[in-house]
């Protein structure tokens, strides 16, 4: 069974880059979830999720997922998912968890996009509370 792999890293005064290597499923995604919490401060200005190593993704990892970005929302705060597989996609688009995130082709993209104030953090499940 393989595990989850991260490595996190905050730009000065700018957004943190995470990494993901492997499955975040029930039994990693406990654990990114607290570095994940140890790693999030109330001003973060964004979130890059590379996610080009990424393998699996479970209900648990959705979770997570989730709730990063209800947090990056009420600070009016974006993640951009970089390089994601087709089979980790797959589960995104399925779930309906596909517009809470930009996206972008890599971490060069995805800083861009950042970067760029025109893209306004996506709102359609956040539009006065997640909807069912």
């Amino acid at each position: 069974m393989a595990s989850l792999d991260t490595d996190f890293f905050q730009h000065e005064a700018g957004p943190l880059t995470i990494r993901l290597a492997g499955r975040l499923d029930g039994n990693s995604a406990p654990a990114f979830g607290r570095r994940l919490a140890e790693h999030l401060s109330a001003t973060a200005t964004g979130v890059v999720l590379d996610a080009s190593g990424l393998e699996f993704i479970s209900s648990a990892g959705l979770r997570e997922l989730m709730t990063l970005a209800k947090k990056l929302r009420q600070n009016q705060a974006k993640a951009v998912l970089a390089g994601v597989t087709p089979l980790v996609n797959e589960v995104l688009e399925i779930s309906g968890m596909n517009p809470l995130f930009l996206h972008a082709a890599d971490q060069t993209e995805a800083l861009r996009r950042l970067a760029d104030n025109s893209d306004g953090p996506p709102d359609r499940l956040f539009a006065g509370g997640a909807k069912a």
